[in-house]
């Protein structure tokens, strides 16, 4: 059931650009590439092991044990399906770790960011039940999926930003105060936020239930 690549851990949500907490990353799963392409992704393999355990979450041997200690299964690109499933699919086999690009691209224009590989909406799966290219549209599906499905593992959502957001003059523009109110509105009391942390992490069980969002990004970013 607990398997995860690693992503830089930097907890995003209800901190300023300034302050934002940086964490040591959960234990390397073999299975993890360096992408060595200019977009800084973390390649991982796309086989998302869909074979579906029989036993729930909380079954799961690793249920009390401190969440820097678990690894778990996740996806690259959770958004693209393919091979992967859709992103409900993936997380019906037991994804607790899924993976979202977006873009700031005409941020005024659509009052959101939009997800999308190379540009917005490359590589979205365009399957029916896909939320589109909207990202706030693929957060309400995560809490939607959660609240359906209590109590489940944390789900880690690494959010891998394709553009400069420190360019954006303001809120309106999509800097990172309307990207954190983004995410806020999106999770709500399901949001695991910097002011809830304490070190040692706590148990997967005591985080049952919520979404733990990383941030990832280069150099620009």
């Amino acid at each position: 059931m607990f398997f995860l690549h690693t992503w830089p851990l930097i907890l995003l949500a209800g901190c300023s650009p300034d302050d934002q907490d940086t964490h040591d990353s959960m234990d390397t799963s073999t299975e993890t590439d360096t992408d060595t392409d200019s977009d800084s992704d973390t390649d991982t393999d796309t086989d998302t092991d869909t074979d579906t355990d029989t036993d729930t979450d909380t079954e799961h041997p690793a249920w009390n044990d401190s969440y820097e200690d678990v690894v778990f299964r996740a996806t690259h690109n959770s958004y693209s399906g393919e091979e992967r499933g859709s992103l409900l699919e993936q997380l019906d086999a037991g994804v607790r770790g899924v993976e979202l690009d977006f873009h700031d691209n005409d941020y005024e224009s659509y009052r959101d960011f939009r997800v999308g590989h190379g540009s917005p909406g490359d590589e979205v799966d365009d399957s029916p039940g896909s939320p589109g290219v909207l990202l706030e549209d693929w957060f309400e599906l995560i809490a939607e999926w959660s609240e359906d499905n209590e109590p489940h593992a944390p789900i880690t959502l690494a959010l891998d930003i394709k553009d400069d957001l420190t360019d954006n003059q303001g809120y309106d523009a999509g800097n990172f105060a309307a990207l954190n109110e983004k995410i806020r509105e999106g999770f709500g009391s399901r949001l695991y936020t910097p002011g809830d942390l304490t070190l040692p992490w706590p148990a997967i069980s005591t985080l049952s239930g919520r979404v733990i969002t990383v941030l990832s990004g280069d150099e620009d970013s």
